[in-house]
């Protein structure tokens, strides 16, 4: 993406997708608490699926792009090489965690032996840590445009 419209305007796309993205993922949430289970399980995935888009052709060429940069020799502050880690892994964990707990709720792929039992408290974890995720996002974000 970062080819086609410039790595700053596929930033801003990305930062907006994002917050789209987590609005979704909340609104999901609040459909849940209404017992609107169907449409819950629905908002919920199409959040993820749209996410892991974004990852493959904003998030992942970004982070290669830094990482061939430093590689250079390129300068990069520590704590952005921090936040670009942090955020990186924990970001791919909470995304792979998101897909395990759709399989899990939508097929019968999952063996029962690794099958999560409390949905709500898994669900409600894994929407916890895409909020820190997204705010570790924000400010890597404001770390390279902002400040």
């Amino acid at each position: 993406m970062q080819a086609l419209v410039g790595t700053r305007a596929a930033s801003d796309l990305n930062l907006v997708a994002q917050i789209l993205i987590l609005a979704g993922l909340y609104y999901g949430f609040s459909l849940a608490r209404r017992k609107r289970i169907a449409e819950h399980a629905n908002v919920q995935t199409a959040m993820v699926f749209l996410n892991l888009i974004f990852i493959a052709i904003v998030m992942t060429p970004s982070l290669r792009g830094y990482v061939n940069y430093v590689n250079a020799g390129g300068e990069v502050s520590d704590r952005l090489k921090q936040l670009l880690a942090v955020h990186s892994v924990l970001g791919a964990a909470v995304e792979v965690y998101a897909i395990y707990l759709i399989a899990r709720m939508r097929t019968r792929w999952i063996p029962e032996r690794f099958r999560v039992r409390n949905f709500a408290l898994a669900m409600r974890a894994t929407l916890a840590l895409c909020t820190v995720v997204f705010l570790l996002g924000v400010w890597i974000y404001a770390e390279q445009y902002v400040f």
